[in-house]
Protein backbone atom coordinates (compact mmCIF):
# COMPACT_ATOMS: atom_id res chain seq x y z
CA UNK A 1 0.00 0.00 0.00
CA UNK A 2 1.24 3.59 0.34
CA UNK A 3 3.74 5.04 2.33
CA UNK A 4 1.56 6.57 5.64
CA UNK A 5 4.44 8.62 7.34
CA UNK A 6 4.96 11.78 7.44
CA UNK A 7 1.65 13.61 8.38
CA UNK A 8 1.96 17.43 10.14
CA UNK A 9 0.42 18.33 12.95
CA UNK A 10 2.37 17.11 16.25
CA UNK A 11 5.72 14.66 16.46
CA UNK A 12 4.84 11.98 19.36
CA UNK A 13 3.57 9.03 18.21
CA UNK A 14 -0.04 9.27 20.04
CA UNK A 15 -0.60 12.77 18.32
CA UNK A 16 -3.58 12.89 16.38
CA UNK A 17 -4.29 15.07 13.22
CA UNK A 18 -7.90 15.56 11.50
CA UNK A 19 -8.68 15.17 8.06
CA UNK A 20 -10.71 17.76 5.68
CA UNK A 21 -13.41 15.01 5.87
CA UNK A 22 -13.18 15.13 9.45
CA UNK A 23 -11.83 11.52 9.88
CA UNK A 24 -9.45 11.09 13.04
CA UNK A 25 -5.55 10.55 11.91
CA UNK A 26 -2.58 9.31 14.04
CA UNK A 27 0.78 10.93 13.18
CA UNK A 28 1.78 8.11 11.45
CA UNK A 29 -0.82 8.45 8.71
CA UNK A 30 -0.17 10.75 6.06
CA UNK A 31 -3.22 12.81 3.58
CA UNK A 32 -3.33 11.59 0.05
CA UNK A 33 -3.47 13.61 -2.85
CA UNK A 34 -5.96 13.80 -5.19
CA UNK A 35 -4.30 13.13 -8.97
CA UNK A 36 -7.12 15.02 -10.38
CA UNK A 37 -7.24 18.33 -8.05
CA UNK A 38 -4.38 17.92 -5.81
CA UNK A 39 -6.68 18.63 -2.83
CA UNK A 40 -5.60 16.44 0.34
CA UNK A 41 -8.25 13.13 1.24
CA UNK A 42 -7.60 10.39 3.63
CA UNK A 43 -7.59 6.44 3.80
CA UNK A 44 -11.06 7.34 5.29
CA UNK A 45 -13.00 9.48 2.12
CA UNK A 46 -9.98 8.59 -0.82
CA UNK A 47 -11.44 6.42 -3.83
CA UNK A 48 -9.20 4.37 -5.91
CA UNK A 49 -10.32 4.14 -9.22
CA UNK A 50 -8.53 2.15 -11.95
CA UNK A 51 -5.21 2.15 -9.60
CA UNK A 52 -5.92 6.11 -9.17
CA UNK A 53 -6.57 8.07 -6.02
CA UNK A 54 -9.14 10.69 -5.89
CA UNK A 55 -11.04 13.42 -3.05
CA UNK A 56 -14.70 12.70 -2.98
CA UNK A 57 -15.50 15.53 -5.10
CA UNK A 58 -13.39 14.53 -8.07
CA UNK A 59 -14.63 11.04 -7.86
CA UNK A 60 -18.35 12.69 -7.90
CA UNK A 61 -17.60 14.55 -11.26
CA UNK A 62 -15.78 11.84 -13.10
CA UNK A 63 -18.40 9.41 -12.27
CA UNK A 64 -21.30 11.70 -13.61
CA UNK A 65 -19.25 12.42 -16.87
Amino acid sequence: MTDMSGMGGGTAAGDRTLCRCGADLTILEASWGCTDCGGDCCPECAFWLESTVYCPGCTDRLLAA
